[in-house]
């Protein structure tokens, strides 16, 4: 019969057309799925190379000889770096504030000729490559005895809204992301 041919061929196409349907469906959710895989796996590996850049945790020792050739040893390890809202109103507007906090340890100056100033003696710089000054509201570390340690934030203010800064100190750049 030709009606009942026709309406059995109409239902065939039917479910053809639904099971491509499915099978598009599946590989599109197959495909998003993988491209979100693949996207965590590059966020993951951008944070381990960010990480690795930004040197945090890592205590670095640095030597300094004097004029009488002298050598002294101190060791510095960036604990933390992070961006705060506060604000001095004493000083010119900037975008970002951000907190360095470091650790020092005097491991062969005299107490009387240890100093750090790490906003000071650093260079900053912002990711459009502009160089980025001291923020007032930094604790320098001075007059710290020989074999302890001690406690100091760095201020840097940048002047655009990228969380990024990179510290160019001792022969050794770092790079952090907040």
């Amino acid at each position: 019969d030709p009606i009942e041919k026709e309406l059995v061929d109409a239902k065939i196409k039917e479910v053809n057309e639904a099971t491509e349907a499915q099978k598009a469906e599946e590989k599109a959710k197959r495909e998003e799925e993988e491209n979100a895989r693949k996207a965590a796996e590059e966020e993951a590996k951008r944070q381990e190379e960010a990480k690795k850049d930004s040197h945090i945790g890592e205590t670095l020792t640095f030597t300094n000889s004097d004029y009488s050739g002298v050598v002294e040893e101190w060791a510095l390890t960036i604990n933390n770096v992070y961006k705060t809202d506060e604000r001095n109103p004493f000083t010119d507007p900037v975008n970002q504030v951000v907190i360095i906090e470091y650790t020092v340890e005097n491991k062969s100056i005299p107490s009387d000729d240890f100093y750090l100033s790490l906003e000071h003696e650093g260079e900053f710089y912002s990711s459009d490559g502009f160089k980025c000054s001291p923020y007032p509201g930094g604790d320098n570390v001075y007059n710290l005895a020989e074999g302890m340690r001690a406690n100091g934030n760095a201020y840097i203010g940048i002047n655009n809204d990228t969380p990024y800064l990179e510290m160019h100190f001792g022969g050794m750049t770092y790079k952090w992301t907040f």
